[in-house]
């Protein structure tokens, strides 16, 4: 009876592992903060082997295809080759130079080599604004503002003297 207990049990323990697992797609960080004119990594890893798949951008107003692919052929989409980078097998992409307008949430699909349901992951993408860098007055700018102020402080002076002069030459002629 011992032995029967112990073949259900391998038995059901076999099945169990035996069960097909569902394809899913692990992300790194769904949240990534770059600032502007840096470079966003989309890092994902399939649980399985995808053999096709592609990324799209969407915020409020758009929803663009950037790169889809089967097997090792890729095609990017809407001029993203210029700034994008596709990682196969894994399918991480790499966007260059970002943009605040590339702010928004990025959806990776996947499907599975030997076929099943596809996985997809959403990651957020947020570009931080890069204030304009506070310009600095040259050495020349600085003594050109020196020279303006002293010119017209002695033409203040020059002024109030001449009506000074111009005042006592009134009175001393009545």
């Amino acid at each position: 009876m011992d032995r029967l207990t112990l073949t259900a049990g391998a038995f059901c323990l076999l099945i169990s592992v035996a069960q097909p697992q569902d394809f899913t797609i692990l992300t790194e960080n769904r949240q990534i903060n770059v600032a502007e004119g840096g470079n966003a990594f989309f890092s994902v890893k399939p649980s399985a082997a995808a053999g096709s798949g592609g990324w799209d951008y969407k915020n409020t107003t758009t929803n663009i295809d950037i790169v889809v692919w089967i097997g090792s052929e890729f095609r990017f989409r809407n001029n993203y080759g210029e700034r994008a980078e596709l990682f196969l097998p894994n399918g991480s992409l790499l966007l260059k130079s970002v943009r605040v307008s590339d702010s928004g949430d990025y959806t990776v699909k996947m499907g599975p080599t030997g076929g099943g349901a596809d996985a997809s992951a959403i990651l957020t993408l947020h570009v931080l604004a890069v204030s304009p860098p506070v310009k600095k007055l040259s050495v020349g700018g600085i003594i050109g503002i020196v020279i303006a102020v002293l010119v017209v402080v002695a033409l203040i002076i020059g002024i109030t003297a001449w009506m000074f002069k111009q005042k006592i030459c009134r009175t001393s002629i009545i």
